[in-house]
């Protein structure tokens, strides 16, 4: 059609699609059994995705496995420490100086998971920076474990970002003057673009 206004539906205004392993689930879900420790990142599984939940919830009830959350507070069907609510927690256990470093620095197989709703945050490059950080000094990811991975909420949505129909610009819906919705599921924001 010759434009790059696109927008692909719950992956933000300015999405990273460089590296395909900063959006996807690393480990995939079956992999999740492998995990000893999980650091969930503004994500809550047994709202989003009950397959993963179930997965952590089979892992924490065979092998102990431990599991702590940073964001709003929510519920779990597993025992889940809940380190707090704020990026400025993630910039601790980055830095190292944070009680959750412990159990993270000596897991065999860390987890970390991370909640869509973060790429439609104005500090997900920040957010994404620290946990970058932890991921690189807690030994999450390496030649034969991948434990970083980006719950993503739409069907197909790494499939699209696979294609790269990144915005050119965050005002794409809001300058267009023709929208072609090819298997949109979500409300994107058209109600500004037609005012």
């Amino acid at each position: 059609m010759g434009s790059n206004n696109v927008w692909c539906e719950g992956n933000g205004p300015s999405p990273n699609a460089d590296l395909r392993s900063g959006y996807i689930m690393n480990c995939g879900i079956n992999g999740l059994e492998n995990a000893d420790v999980f650091l969930l990142v503004g994500a809550q599984p047994r709202v989003e995705a009950a397959m993963v939940n179930a997965r952590i919830r089979e892992t924490v009830r065979g092998s102990n496995a431990k599991v702590a959350y940073v964001g709003p507070l929510t519920e779990f069907n597993y025992d889940c420490e809940h380190l707090g609510t704020a990026p400025e927690t993630l910039t601790e256990i980055a830095e190292g100086r944070h009680p959750f470093c412990s159990p993270l620095s000596n897991a065999k197989n860390p987890a970390i998971i991370v909640g869509a709703g973060l790429l439609e945050r104005s500090d997900k490059d920040a957010i994404f920076s620290a946990v970058e950080t932890i991921v690189k000094n807690g030994n999450v990811a390496r030649p034969y474990w991948n434990g970083f991975n980006v719950l993503l909420l739409n069907a197909a949505q790494a499939a699209a970002l696979d294609l790269g129909p990144v915005p050119e610009s965050i005002q794409s819906i809001e300058s267009a003057k023709f929208v072609y919705l090819m298997g949109a599921d979500d409300e994107c924001g058209f109600g500004k673009a037609s005012k």
